[in-house]
């Protein structure tokens, strides 16, 4: 499900963005959380309506990939850190090898 979510363009740059902190921030700007972004935020950056924006933050937590969490009237979004860190770990166990000078994913035999 995670790859599938980060599969969309859309949806990658917008988990990339809350990754590395979206540059102009409406939500930084009126006191919240630093490490969060709301919809607006990214509104200067895509091309999107801000129902198209919320829709695909939607899935990305319906993935687990980032967690949203309610200010007043805002909805702050942040990258689940438990399930980054799960992934970096997942990506270290893929190990390449050299074989009759051919690469092969380990785990993928007779190639």
């Amino acid at each position: 499900m995670i790859f599938k979510a980060l599969g969309h363009s859309v949806r990658f740059q917008l988990y990339m963005s809350l990754l590395q902190g979206v540059e102009e921030m409406d939500c930084k700007a009126i006191g919240l959380d630093d490490a969060a972004c709301c919809v607006v935020d990214f509104t200067r950056q895509f091309s999107l309506a801000q129902s198209t924006i919320s829709h695909h933050l939607r899935i990305l937590q319906d993935a687990g990939l980032i967690t949203q969490k309610r200010s007043g009237t805002y909805s702050l979004y942040s990258v689940n850190a438990e399930t980054l860190d799960a992934m970096k770990m997942f990506m270290a166990t893929l190990h390449v090898y050299e074989s009759d000078n051919h690469t092969h994913p380990v785990g993928v035999q007779g190639l």
